[in-house]
């Protein structure tokens, strides 16, 4: 697998991404401007996430870019977009099962078809903070702009040097509000935490600008999840049995009350996905392993998609404990497969 690599100072990383941008044919001509939504949203990156603004500005300079569309294109536009856009194709799938062998954590990325050839692997490590491996689909949210002059290195899954892993699943609920974007709060964390619990700290700190689910989870094999509606959020931690899995419907009660998954998609699986993994870990529980969490990923009857409009871009398959991270991708030619490494 063929990855990226982007080192250096914040404002060198963002000038290294420009060039890639500027070579792929990014335009922003025709991007107008909401100064509302960006007026909201700068300061609340100037605060939680300067590095950030830094690297844009690296961007702007590397790419030729105009730096007040760049602001709006990255930290604001897709407030905008939800708000106009709030249906979605069902989502994703993950879960963690404490084993003898360590935390087994599996993920299905699930989205359309034509994310399966937008899908890249890139590490970043930006000067004093941590590294951190990103799986992307290139911010494929707009349907009408999968080619390569649209893509942005924006991570749905990270992995950081020191074996902390943040995993997205989508949230239905229409809130929204200012902050970070979903994937520039899982990348603050993977950037300045080593752990679940510290993970948790930036979400009671850090505002959120959409509803989303968060699975955490660290090399010491703990695990938790962050259910989001961007005005508030719960954390559910392991049952018991030290199981947890996180679908596209809200667990904690509050957020139930609340949760629009029923009435904005009726033929949701997500419910079905989460009992799919419940009774297979259920079943499974006293051997459960790493090649048990490919199995469910791969050869599930719900958890794997790959219907015409809904299916399976990437899938991981990790010991957190021992920090092996397996990931299986579908491209036009097949499945294939490698591990994840720094």
């Amino acid at each position: 697998m063929k990855k990226l690599k982007f080192v250096g100072d914040s404002y060198e990383v963002g000038s290294q991404l420009g060039v890639i941008y500027r070579e792929n044919g990014r335009d922003l001509s025709n991007v107008v401007i909401n100064r509302r939504t960006l007026a909201k949203q700068l300061p609340i990156y100037r605060k939680y996430f300067p590095s950030l603004i830094t690297e844009i500005e690296g961007i702007a300079g590397g790419g030729g870019f105009d730096l007040e569309k760049l602001f709006y294109v990255l930290l604001a536009q897709d407030i905008d977009f939800r708000r106009q856009n709030y249906s979605a194709i069902e989502a994703c799938t993950i879960f963690g099962v404490k084993t003898n062998e360590g935390l087994i954590v599996g993920r299905n990325y699930d989205w359309v078809s034509q994310a399966r050839e937008c899908f890249k692997v890139y590490e970043k490590r930006v000067v004093g903070r941590n590294g951190y491996i990103g799986v992307s689909d290139m911010n494929t949210y707009d349907l009408r702009h999968t080619s390569a002059k649209h893509w942005s290195f924006s991570a749905e899954d990270v992995i950081n040097d020191k074996g902390l892993f943040v995993g997205l699943t989508f949230a239905y609920n229409h809130r929204t509000g200012y902050g970070l974007g979903p994937t520039n709060i899982m990348r603050l964390i993977a950037e300045t935490c080593e752990t679940v619990e510290q993970a948790i700290k930036v979400f009671r700190k850090v505002p959120l600008s959409m509803p989303k689910n968060f699975f955490i989870a660290d090399k010491n094999g703990d695990m938790a999840v962050v259910e989001h509606t961007s005005k508030k959020f719960e954390v559910i931690y392991p049952n018991k049995q030290g199981v947890l899995i996180q679908t596209n419907h809200y667990i904690a009660p509050e957020l139930a009350k609340e949760d629009t998954v029923l009435g904005d998609r009726s033929a949701t699986t997500s419910f079905v996905r989460y009992a799919e993994v419940a009774q297979y870990v259920n079943e499974h529980f006293e051997s459960f392993d790493i090649k048990n969490a490919t199995q469910l990923l791969r050869r599930s009857a719900y958890v794997y998609a790959n219907a015409h409009r809904h299916q399976t871009i990437w899938s991981l398959a990790m010991n957190m404990n021992k920090q092996r991270y397996d990931i299986y991708y579908d491209m036009a030619s097949g499945e294939k497969n490698d591990i994840l490494t720094f």
